[in-house]
């Protein structure tokens, strides 16, 4: 019921977490299928049972925005399935929010999937990790990059001249594609 999904900036937990969410809610046969309704409104940000928590602009998550979030899943789902709840990143949370989530995370109420995902796994409370199953994302073989990025329609040179300077990190590659051009 509690995942804590852990690695550095860019490696993908924002959307490995979105993906499996996304398994919850697909119509589909093999989920997530990423094409029915429900696979969109989970990757677009409109599914009602899933509930983010972003930090905005680096800032604290003040102990109100968890206590906002528990009373909303302690009621019913919108839908008739899952409500997941995806916070990024945890570090951010105030060490009062972090035991504010702790009962939660101890006693989950029915059916409700927490995504925790941290840069700085250290700077969590014990008593946290302890509650999670933890799964460690690391940066990408180049090969699988390579591949991932020609999947997304980049040129082959211009993965390339990125693969060295993004060092395993997805999100590195994709931001420096986009700032790139179209120059080789």
């Amino acid at each position: 019921h509690a995942y804590l999904f852990a690695g550095p900036r860019g490696v993908g937990k924002a959307t490995f977490a979105r993906y499996l969410a996304a398994s919850l809610f697909c119509e589909e046969e093999h989920k997530p299928c990423g094409r029915c309704d429900a696979c969109q409104r989970v990757f677009t940000g409109n599914e009602p049972d899933v509930t983010e928590i972003v930090s905005t602009d680096d800032k604290a998550i003040p102990i109100d925005r968890i206590r906002d979030t528990i009373a909303t899943i302690s009621q019913h789902s919108m839908g008739e399935g899952s409500r997941v709840v995806l916070i990024e990143p945890f570090e951010k949370l105030t060490p009062a929010a972090q035991n504010c989530l702790l009962k939660s995370l101890e006693e989950p109420p029915a059916d409700v999937v927490f995504f925790l995902l941290s840069h700085e796994p250290s700077a969590l409370l014990g008593t946290i990790a302890s509650r999670c199953s933890v799964v460690k994302l690391t940066p990408w073989p180049d090969s699988a990059m390579h591949k991932a990025l020609q999947t997304l329609g980049f040129e082959p040179n211009r993965i390339a001249s990125v693969l060295p300077r993004a060092s395993g990190n997805i999100g590195q590659a994709l931001m420096m594609l986009g700032d790139q051009t179209g120059e080789s």
